[in-house]
């Protein structure tokens, strides 16, 4: 899901993208599950972050909010 989803802007291993690091120490585990499923959810106004509210189920979130967490671990 997250190669589907994320990786495109991300980087495969949340580091290696466009978009924000999500390897880096200082992003993910500094937000709470709340604040990354927000983020997930409706998306970041003024950035290229959409919102994946009408794509993606509670059970996909919460196991994407799992994976983010990872990152930083590989």
């Amino acid at each position: 899901m997250y190669g589907t989803y994320c990786a495109g802007c991300h980087g495969s291993r949340g580091n290696d993208g466009v978009a924000a690091d999500l390897a880096l120490a200082e992003v993910a585990p500094t937000l709470s599950d709340t604040e990354l499923e927000n983020f997930i959810r409706q998306g970041i106004e003024g950035t290229n972050m959409p919102g994946f509210d009408k794509t993606l189920d509670d059970g996909q979130i919460k196991a994407l909010i799992t994976h983010v967490r990872t990152l930083g671990e590989q």
